[in-house]
């Protein structure tokens, strides 16, 4: 029988071969040398940790390409007048990768890709100078080839998500090389996966342009604060900041996407994709409609035609969506929320006429 030690030793010596099972694939060939030979492992580690590295710049260029780009097309949107809902990628850039919906998740992953619009360069080349994912694979490859490895990485495919209020996400997924030249060992995954969140705090929100042509009155994703009480204060804080709270899908309020398209509600392919992350990863889900509170109030210093008596909430605004109740105690006097969004955010001091 077994003793104890024995059995530890087993056991600690089947969890060691999983985890290095479980990191990578990893393989080594010796040619005429033994493993034992130390400058054999010394290579093999220096694979290992430059594979390893290699893992980490890819998330890390993913996050800064996808954020770029994502700030470049909804600068595209607000200079052009023009959302992106029917963006196609294909024939137009400058891989064979093709993105498989129409819209804005298009137009970004081929500014991630290539730095283009359209197939071509604009302004976005100077902003993407250097940052696209093709750019950083290209680093990646020459940091190997100064230490004598063969690196080979091809984008298998690039998928957006919205995510949450604050963030959507990118999955990459690459087929990856790595061999020393010597032929001393080797890493190869097919199809390895690279999961981004790209936060959005910050970024513009292209819809105002789209609906008011005015500048100005574009506001940045900003969540707003939460509060336990939401009374006139807390409203007119909402309302001075224009910050963004979500909402569940019932709702129907755009997404990010939606918003960089020109929406004015939640699309069906990217709820379903929200969905599907959500069930793949237990994270992301049905809070990706967000909206705001518009201020007509501004509008009209601007000359834009307002309609008093609709709701402020910024996409039933210009839905023409009446707002059958008051907030008693706003700073604003001519203020109107439905009253869907008022027993929503449960306002105190709520006055409504059905």
């Amino acid at each position: 029988m077994m003793d104890n030690k024995g059995y530890i030793y087993t056991l600690i010596t089947i969890t060691l071969a999983l985890m290095l099972l479980s990191l990578a694939l990893f393989y080594f060939e010796s040619t005429g040398t033994k493993v034992e030979d130390i400058s054999t492992k010394l290579r093999t580690d220096e694979l290992y940790y430059f594979v390893e590295s290699m893992g980490y710049d890819l998330d890390r260029s993913v996050h800064i390409t996808a954020q770029r780009a994502a700030t470049y097309a909804i600068d595209e949107v607000i200079e052009t007048g023009r959302g992106l809902g029917d963006y196609d990628m294909e024939g137009r850039n400058c891989t064979a990768f093709v993105y498989g919906l129409n819209g804005s998740q298009a137009a970004i992953a081929e500014l991630m890709l290539c730095g283009t619009l359209y197939g071509v360069g604009t302004d976005s080349a100077e902003y993407m100078q250097n940052h696209t994912l093709l750019d950083w694979i290209g680093k990646m490859e020459k940091a190997g080839d100064e230490l004598n490895f063969d690196v080979d990485i091809e984008v298998k495919g690039i998928n957006l998500y919205a995510y949450d209020i604050g963030n959507f996400a990118v999955l990459t997924m690459l087929d990856v090389g790595v061999k020393d030249r010597l032929g001393i060992s080797g890493y190869e995954q097919r199809n390895m996966p690279v999961l981004s969140l790209i936060p959005t705090r910050g970024m513009e929100d292209p819809l105002y342009l789209l609906k008011t042509r005015e500048p100005a009155l574009i506001p940045r994703f900003v969540p707003c604060n939460e509060s336990a009480v939401v009374d006139a204060r807390v409203v007119d804080s909402w309302i001075d900041t224009q910050c963004y709270r979500a909402v569940d899908s019932a709702y129907n309020a755009p997404s990010f996407f939606d918003r960089i398209d020109g929406n004015l509600y939640l699309s069906e392919k990217y709820l379903e994709q929200s969905l599907w992350l959500k069930g793949s990863l237990g994270s992301g889900g049905k809070l990706i409609g967000i909206e705001n509170f518009l201020n007509p109030e501004r509008m009209s210093r601007y000359g834009i035609p307002v309609n008093v008596n609709n709701t402020w909430v910024d996409y039933l605004y210009w839905q023409n969506v009446s707002g059958e109740c008051t907030v008693n105690g706003t700073a604003h006097a001519y203020f109107r929320i439905d009253q869907g969004h008022g027993l929503l955010y449960n306002i105190t001091n709520l006055s409504c006429s059905i």
